[in-house]
C-alpha cells in the first residue's frame, strides 16, 4: 500500500504549503518505495534544477537518501548533510508498522555556516553545470539558527503523526470495506453452492419416488429405489447437521458429553464402521493403532466425527488406487491420531485455509463428490472445544495430505475404557400418539411407529391430540414442536397436568437447537429427537 493510496495528497501539499509559509523552511514527502515527490513545496533550484536534474550527479542524492532511510526510526527525526554538503532532516511517515514514506527538511545551512564555494565551482564544471546560475542558486539556499530548526522540527513531528494516523484510519477503511467484499462474494458463492448440493439429492429421490411407484414392491427396482432414498437422505441429513454444528460451535452452544475414554478404540471403530465407504472408491484403508489404551477426557460422540470428517475428506481427494492410513499414539502428555492419504494434495498457500468454513481446495461446477466445504472446519471447531489442535501438511499438489491432531491425554489413574451403547431393550406392544402439523411427517411417523409392533394414533394439531388422549391414553407421545395456534409445548404441559408421570412424552422435531431442547425439558418433555428421526432411535425410545 502507497500512501498516495490512501491519502488525497493535493490536500497534504496544503498543509505543506501552510507549513512553508510560516517557517519558511523546504519541506517535501517522498515515497518510500520509488523514491518518486509525492508533495514539495519551497524546494531548492539547487537542488531541483541542477543536483538531482543531472543523471550523473542525481547519484550523489541517492546515496544521501539511502543513507536516511537506513538511519530512520518512526516518530523520530534524522539530520544528516547532504553530499553536497547542506543540511537535511528527514522524519519517517509510518502507518500500520510500515514505513510508506519520508517527509524532508531542506535544504539549508545552519547560521554561522558558509559553503565551501571552491567545490561548489568545481562540481559545477565536473557535471557541465553553468557556474553563474548554479552559483547563483547556492546563495538562495536559506540559513536558520539552530533553535528555529529545532521548533520547526517538533512542529512536523506533530505533523507527521496527524498524516499517519489519517492514513491508518484510510487503511482500516478500506480494509473494513474489502472485508465486507470478500464476505459478500463469499455469502453469494455459498448460497450458490447450497442451493447446489440441497437440490442435487432431490432429483434422485423423486426420482426413485417414481420408481417405487410404478415398480414390482419386492422386485429389483424398488429395493434399488428405497436405497437409493435411503443414501440421499443421509446425505441431506449430513449437509444440515453440519450447517447446525457449525452455527453452534462458532456461538459457543455445543455441550461436551465428557468421558475417559480410549482414542484408539474410537478411531477402530470409526475406521471399520466407514471400510465400506473407503472400499467403495477403491482405496485401501490401513490402521495403524495401538493396543494400549490412548486414554483422553472426550465427547466419544465428537470424536468419532472429527476422525469421520478426516476419513471421508481423504477418501473424497484421493484417486482410486490411493491409500489411507489412521494411526494413534501417545506420548509426551498428548494424544495425537494422524489421517494421511495418497490423494491430489494441498497446495502451500491452502494449507490454513482448509479449515476456514466454506473453503474447499478444489472448487469446480464438476462437484461429483459434493460438500459444503465444512468438514474441516467442524474438525478444527470440536478439536478446539477439546482443548486440542490440528493441522494439515502437504507436500504440494499430487503429493498426498496429513492432518495431524493433538489432544491433551487424560490422566491415567482416572481415566477408564468408554463402553459402547447396549443392544435395545426388549419392548411390548405401546399405544403411540403422534402430533405433527406435517400430514407426511404424521402418517409416516405412525407407520414406523406400527412396523416396530406398536398402535399408533394420529393428531394434527394440539387441540386434536390433547382430545385423542383424553379419549384414548397413549403410553408414548411423539410430538411435534412447531404446531400451529397451539404449540407443541403447551401441548406437552397440558398432557402432562392430566398424567403426571405416568406418560412418556417426546419432543420430535426440527427445532433442534440446545435451547430448544432446554425449553422442551422445561415443557415436561422426557425427551427430545431431531428430525431427520432415526428408525432405531424410535425403535429404543419405544423399547
Amino acid at each position: 500500500m502507497r500512501l498516495a493510496q490512501l491519502l488525497d495528497m493535493s490536500i497534504v501539499q496544503r498543509l505543506a504549503e501552510a507549513n512553508h509559509r510560516a517557517y519558511g523552511m523546504p519541506i517535501g514527502i517522498v515515497d518510500a518505495f520509488d523514491g518518486s515527490i509525492l508533495v514539495g513545496c519551497g524546494w531548492q533550484e539547487i537542488c531541483l534544477d541542477f543536483h538531482r536534474a543531472n543523471p550523473a550527479s542525481r547519484e550523489r542524492c541517492r546515496e544521501s537518501d539511502d543513507f536516511i532511510k537506513s538511519h530512520l526510526t518512526p516518530g523520530e527525526a534524522c539530520a544528516y548533510t547532504c553530499k553536497n554538503g547542506m543540511r537535511d532532516i528527514g522524519v519517517p511517515i509510518v502507518v500500520a508498522g510500515e514505513h510508506l514514506a519520508t517527509l524532508f527538511l531542506g535544504q539549508f545551512f545552519y547560521e554561522n555556516e558558509s559553503p565551501d564555494r571552491e567545490s561548489f565551482v568545481r562540481q559545477a564544471k565536473v557535471f557541465g553545470y553553468d557556474e553563474a546560475a548554479y552559483l547563483a542558486a547556492l546563495d538562495r539556499v536559506p540559513t536558520f539558527d539552530r533553535r528555529s530548526v529545532d521548533d520547526i522540527v517538533a512542529y512536523d513531528r506533530a505533523l507527521v503523526r496527524f498524516i499517519g494516523e489519517l492514513a491508518e484510519g484510510a487503511l482500516r477503511q478500506r480494509q473494513a470495506e474489502e472485508a465486507l467484499r470478500e464476505a459478500d462474494r463469499r455469502k453469494d458463492e455459498f448460497l450458490s453452492l447450497l442451493s447446489h448440493e440441497l437440490r442435487n439429492p432431490l432429483a434422485p429421490i423423486r426420482n426413485s419416488i417414481y420408481v417405487l411407484e410404478h415398480a414390482e414392491p419386492a422386485g429389483e427396482q424398488a429395493r434399488r429405489a428405497r436405497a437409493v432414498i435411503e443414501r440421499q437422505t443421509d446425505h441431506l441429513t449430513k449437509l444440515v447437521d453440519d450447517l447446525l454444528d457449525v452455527t453452534r460451535i462458532a456461538k459457543g452452544k455445543i455441550a461436551l458429553r465428557r468421558a475417559r475414554l480410549d482414542l484408539a478404540t474410537v478411531a477402530r471403530r470409526t475406521g471399520e464402521d466407514l471400510r465400506s465407504i473407503v472400499v467403495a472408491r477403491g482405496l485401501e484403508l490401513v490402521l495403524e493403532l495401538p493396543s494400549a489404551p490412548v486414554l483422553v477426557d472426550g465427547d466419544e460422540t465428537r470424536l468419532g466425527q472429527v476422525l469421520g470428517n478426516l476419513l471421508q475428506n481423504a477418501a473424497k481427494f484421493t484417486p482410486a488406487g490411493g491409500r489411507i492410513v489412521l494411526s494413534a499414539r501417545a506420548g509426551g502428555g498428548v494424544a495425537e491420531i494422524r489421517v494421511r492419504d495418497t490423494g491430489v494434495g494441498i497446495a502451500p498457500g491452502m494449507l490454513e485455509r482448509v479449515f476456514e468454513p466454506f473453503v474447499q481446495a478444489e472448487s469446480s461446477l464438476a462437484r461429483t463428490d459434493g460438500g459444503l466445504g465444512l468438514g474441516l472446519a467442524l474438525v478444527k471447531g470440536l478439536v478446539q472445544l477439546h482443548g486440542g489442535e490440528v493441522r494439515a501438511e502437504s507436500a504440494g499438489r499430487g503429493e498426498g495430505t496429513e492432518v495431524i491432531v493433538r489432544f491433551p491425554l487424560a490422566p491415567p489413574a482416572l481415566a477408564r475404557d468408554a463402553t459402547a451403547e447396549g443392544p435395545a431393550p426388549a419392548s411390548r406392544g405401546r399405544l403411540v400418539l403422534v402430533v405433527d402439523d406435517n400430514v407426511d411427517a404424521a402418517d409416516s411417523l405412525a407407520e414406523l411407529v406400527e412396523m416396530l409392533g406398536h398402535s399408533a394414533m394420529v393428531a394434527y394439531d394440539g387441540p386434536s391430540a390433547i382430545a385423542r388422549a383424553a379419549a384414548n391414553p397413549p403410553d408414548v407421545v411423539l410430538c411435534d414442536l412447531g404446531l400451529p395456534g397451539m404449540s407443541g409445548y403447551e401441548v406437552a404441559r397440558a398432557l402432562r397436568a392430566g398424567r403426571g408421570d405416568d406418560l412418556r412424552l417426546v419432543a420430535v422435531s426440527g427445532y433442534a437447537q440446545p435451547e430448544d431442547v432446554k425449553r422442551a425439558a422445561e415443557a415436561g418433555f422426557d425427551r427430545h429427537v431431531a428430525k431427520p428421526t432415526d428408525p432405531g432411535v424410535i425403535e429404543r425410545i419405544l423399547g
